[in-house]
């Protein structure tokens, strides 16, 4: 079992505008334990009437999801089908990005990380403002990269 240490909210500040990453999530993402990349999704929402964004919760790795030790590809439509099924109940639920774990003590994103956000930024269809992308490793759990408008 690992040591966790507990970090509460991440909380980001840029441009008046407030980003919020929920301790459950970095709790969620700090426990990953894996020799190959993995990842998921970020789903959250935007606090009525002020710039404020909440990411609330993440999917997991799914079974058509691609992890090698290398290389995680997020394929699986069911990362979508989980913040649809919110989504239904609250109509509040959206992506928020992506989030993956490099089996690594220390990580540093990589020219293909740079590129893969890129590409989420160019091809998501979301109402969402901003696309956050955390990347996380075994010791140097939280590497971050937002808000990209």
């Amino acid at each position: 079992m690992k040591d966790v240490e507990f970090v509460g909210n991440l909380i980001i500040e840029k441009d008046k505008k407030t980003f919020v990453v929920d301790e459950k999530v970095i709790l969620d993402l700090k426990n990953i334990d894996s020799n190959l990349e993995t990842g998921g999704v970020l789903y959250g929402y935007k606090v009525r009437d002020k710039e404020e964004y909440i990411v609330l919760g993440c999917t997991f790795s799914q079974p058509t999801d691609i992890k090698t030790n290398y290389i995680f590809q997020r394929n699986d439509p069911n990362h979508f089908k989980i913040i649809n099924d919110i989504w239904e109940h609250d109509n509040a639920t959206m992506y928020y990005g992506d989030w993956h774990f490099h089996p690594v003590n220390t990580v540093s994103p990589s020219s293909q990380d740079f590129k893969s956000f890129i590409k989420i930024c160019e091809k998501t269809n979301t109402s969402s403002k901003y696309i956050i992308n955390i990347i996380t490793a075994r010791k140097e759990r939280i590497h971050k990269r937002f808000p990209v408008s």
